[in-house]
């Protein structure tokens, strides 16, 4: 079900009814105000780790020290992923993989086509989300899946 996971992009955001311009101005953090939450989490975390005997040195990223990092030999969004009826798509086409081939295996929880996966949508953007539901439920179906989109008076 991660695979399903909605992810708005550049490409993807008009099929959420969402203007990507104004979704990217919103949730930016104007560099004074990311420099202050960055020095407070520091110190947070300086204090919590001071009760344990641990301090905060400098930090090690990737570009200046890039043999301190694993790589995988294929970058993930071309990992190969097993399909049923052996379908074999990149983890970048899951849902290509799962219109050909369907799921590999079901979670035990839902071997039982009948039982629904019960979701619940935060429209954390205040946008309409009457279309984005419909088509979800229409691919899971596809998928063989029932859905149940609990609402904020079932929780």
């Amino acid at each position: 079900m991660t695979a399903l996971r909605p992810c708005v992009t550049s490409e993807t955001a008009s099929k959420f009814g969402v203007n990507w311009g104004e979704l990217l101005k919103q949730t930016k953090i104007l560099y004074k105000e990311r420099t202050k939450l960055l020095a407070t989490y520091k110190e947070e975390a300086e204090n919590a780790l001071n009760n344990y005997g641990f301090e905060l040195g400098l930090s090690i990223n990737s570009r200046h020290y890039p043999e301190l990092f694993w790589q995988p030999q294929v970058p993930i969004e071309d990992t190969p992923l097993l399909f049923g009826n052996g379908v074999i798509s990149a983890q970048s086409k899951i849902l290509t993989g799962l219109s050909r081939g369907g799921v590999y295996r079901r979670h035990y929880k839902f071997s039982e086509p009948s039982r629904p996966i019960r979701i619940t949508v935060l429209n954390l953007c205040e946008v309409g989300l009457d279309d984005f539901i419909q088509k979800l439920k229409e691919r899971l179906k596809s998928y063989k899946f029932e859905s149940l989109f609990v609402t904020k008076s079932q929780l």
